[in-house]
């Protein structure tokens, strides 16, 4: 049984007098180029797209069989300018084409042409659909679902006839308003590889980037206060860091008859444990939004079969080697931790690199148990269902392996388990900067990408670890944009983010993004400028894109792009990891741009001037990529794509897939939405599906529950 009921957990009512909506897209789009501060926009290929010389002029409108509507210009309320035109459908015909509007022929066209329509329409009742068409003999068509609101839609679509007619249908009963429809088609540039930003094709949603203060990362809280100060700042605010990763140090001597943290053995890591309190009030002080991810390299001594915090071992049995694995205790151990620390962390994974050995702590544990160690999946079971009545339950992550071919083995078990929230991987399989690029490389991040997408995981996935010496600030560079573009990692966290120094006083390290000595000394690596690229115009809630590059052969121009959770801006990153400059020519595939700021690091400023502004960047003109360089352009947008508009809010329909459950909603690009179940209904009893699987098809958004199992359940919908 199925409650269709939504829930609105937003406060504040986003919608504007003029918001601007990406709906579910793919069609022909105005290149809107900065000239100034106004708009620069292509040819308009359709005649009287505002309808200002009313709704007949370059339009025609036809009925026919038992289709019924009318047409006539809105006066009253148009989007822009004085008029709209106002379709009012009062009987549905047997096919689709019975009602229609019949706009131009494009005779010119020819077939594989990139084009963009983007319009503005808003209906009576949410829910009623139009339908954009670009036909000659071939139907190629696009559906927009519309709210009461005028929204912006977007399709960017390549023509499969050399001269087909725009058609505008209504497939479902209702009164429409539509306004300033346009139709562009794109040119190849003369000059410069064509980099295209298309904001209808989406992908993940970011956590974003962030960074570990483990190890030696105390010597921050004993810098002086006022180089603290620096730090803190340099770290929380000006790099933008989204995810902080903090390392478990709760070992009580004796535990568990002592679990006071107090006492800790060895003695050392009560102070760290206290550090860590203090870097999570760093974290959220001053409003800072920064989330705190809580790994553990170890369960504590007594459940080992080492009997030690180091060199690897595995839980013990009850009873020798005949008893089942102490996952219970490891259960109340985590249920301890959290009742004798002064803060709960945002997530929590149990084991670090759970296959890998080293002298410091580690322990092992296999995907699932063997005769010889103990099972990841049994083991976050247990601890999941010991602490999952706490107040505040932190996202289990699962299972930060050491690489990625340990990740696809260690995700098997976990794809069926909704409690694991999130899947994280490490990347110290890229064993240089020349196997960045590498097909065994970029195969496994590709990999990954499938297995957290498909329908029996659904969840985002992090890349929760890395960084070595042998990788500069432009190598992390490279490797930070394939994570996020081939594996579409919601998270990328930095490992060497605050180490200690080699040296006093302290010097920067090609590694370390700020070296510490025991002085009161810090300083900063290259990669800090590097993290600031991605992390300071990134943040959690934005979405990356489709940034596509015709760059052929030339493997030296990376580009990505990502939309803030408003929709009113953009960032556009572009690598160039060669040793020649290249130029780029931009292209927006329906993004209304106005104004745009650049930032680049290059080769040649490292050492003076680093991640330096380029202030106002005219984007109609070709762009200049300079050798080994990391650039950032932050493009406004004249409006908003995609606002969160609690009209929408609502279940359309509920589909049993096979063995799978699936809730239908209008979509609302860029928005996050998070699928709840009850089998009872009662107070406590909702649990977040976190396995959902969302996609979207002609502006309805799917959630599926992929394991919803036999009993009976209530699912609703919030807003994320």
């Amino acid at each position: 049984m199925m409650d269709n009921q939504t829930w609105n957990c937003v406060k504040d009512d986003c919608r504007q007098v003029k918001t601007m909506v990406l709906g579910s897209i793919q069609l022909l789009v105005a290149i809107l180029c900065v000239m100034g501060a106004g708009l620069l926009h292509a040819q308009n290929l359709a005649t009287n797209g505002g309808f200002e010389s009313g709704h007949t002029s370059g339009w025609a409108h036809s009925t026919a069989g038992s289709g019924r509507a009318t047409f006539a210009a809105e006066l009253s309320q148009p989007y822009s300018g004085t008029r709209a035109l106002r379709v009012a459908v009062t009987a549905l015909g047997a096919d689709p084409w019975n009602i229609q509007t019949l706009g131009p022929t494009f005779t010119n066209l020819g077939t594989g042409r990139e084009t963009t329509i983007t319009f503005r329409a808003r209906a009576a009742a949410n829910g009623t659909r139009v339908r954009m068409v670009m036909q000659d003999s071939s139907y190629q068509w696009r559906d927009f679902t519309l709210s009461t609101s005028w929204t912006y839609f977007i399709w960017n679509h390549t023509s499969a006839e050399a001269s087909p007619r725009l058609r505008i249908q209504y497939p479902t009963l209702g009164t429409v308003w539509l306004d300033d429809i346009s139709v562009v088609a794109h040119s190849t540039p003369a000059s410069g590889i064509l980099v295209t930003l298309d904001p209808s094709i989406r992908h993940q949603i970011m956590d974003g980037i962030g960074g570990a203060l483990t190890w030696n990362a105390n010597r921050i809280i004993d810098l002086p206060t006022q180089k603290r100060n620096e730090v803190e700042n340099m770290l929380f605010d000006d790099l933008g860091l989204d995810i902080i990763r903090l390392k478990n140090w709760y070992f009580p001597a004796n535990y568990p008859t002592n679990k006071s943290p107090s006492n800790m053995e060895p003695s050392w890591m009560s102070g760290n444990h206290k550090d860590n309190k203090a870097f999570y009030d760093m974290a959220k002080k001053n409003g800072r939004n920064i989330s705190v991810l809580l790994s553990s390299w170890t369960p504590p001594p007594n459940l080992k079969t080492n009997n030690s915090l180091y060199n690897g071992g595995t839980l013990k049995r009850i009873n020798g080697t005949s008893g089942r694995y102490m996952y219970t205790e490891l259960g109340q151990y985590w249920m301890d931790l959290l009742d004798n620390t002064t803060w709960v962390p945002d997530y929590l994974s149990f084991q670090n690199e759970p296959g890998w050995v080293a002298a410091h702590e580690t322990a092992v544990f296999a995907p699932t148990e063997t005769t010889t160690s103990a099972g990841y999946a049994q083991a976050i079971d247990a601890i999941y269902n010991r602490i999952k009545t706490r107040p505040k339950v932190p996202i289990l992550i699962g299972s930060e392996a050491e690489n990625m071919q340990a990740f696809l083995a260690d995700i098997v078990p976990l794809r069926t388990r909704p409690h694991v929230g999130i899947c994280a991987f490490h990347n110290y399989n890229v064993g240089t900067p020349t196997a960045t690029n590498s097909a065994s490389v970029i195969s496994a991040l590709n990999s990954i990408r499938s297995e957290t997408t498909n329908a029996t995981s659904g969840r985002p996935n992090w890349m929760s670890e890395f960084s070595k010496g042998e990788f500069d600030w432009l190598d992390t560079a490279h490797l930070i944009h394939n994570t996020l573009v081939e594996a579409n990692s919601s998270a990328y966290i930095y490992w060497a983010l605050a180490w200690s120094s080699d040296t006093t006083p302290a010097t920067a390290h090609s590694e370390r993004v700020i070296s510490l000595d025991t002085s009161g000394n810090y300083a900063r690596g290259n990669t800090y400028f590097t993290l600031k690229h991605y992390a300071k115009h990134i943040s959690s809630g934005h979405q990356r894109f489709e940034v596509t590059n015709a760059a052929g052969t030339n493997e030296n121009i990376r580009a990505s792009g990502f939309i803030n959770p408003a929709g009113n801006q953009v960032t556009l990153i572009v690598l160039n990891t060669g040793t020649t400059d290249d130029t780029i020519s931009l292209r927006f595939r329906g993004l209304p741009v106005t104004t745009a700021t650049g930032f680049r690091t290059r080769q040649f400023d490292i050492g003076s001037s680093p991640y330096h502004s380029l202030g106002t960047i005219n984007l109609a003109n070709n762009q200049t990529i300079s050798k080994n360089s990391i650039n950032t352009y932050v493009i406004n947008l004249a409006g908003t794509l995609n606002p969160y508009n609690p009209s929408l809010l609502r279940v359309d329909g509920i589909r049993h897939l096979g063995n799978q459950v699936a809730v239908t909603m209008p979509s609302q690009p860029g928005q996050r939405f998070v699928l709840w179940k009850s089998t009872t209904l009662a107070a406590g009893s909702w649990q977040r599906v976190t396995n959902a699987v969302a996609t979207e098809s002609d502006g309805q958004l799917i959630l599926t529950d992929p394991t919803p199992g036999t009993s009976r359940a209530f699912y609703r919908v919030e807003h994320d």
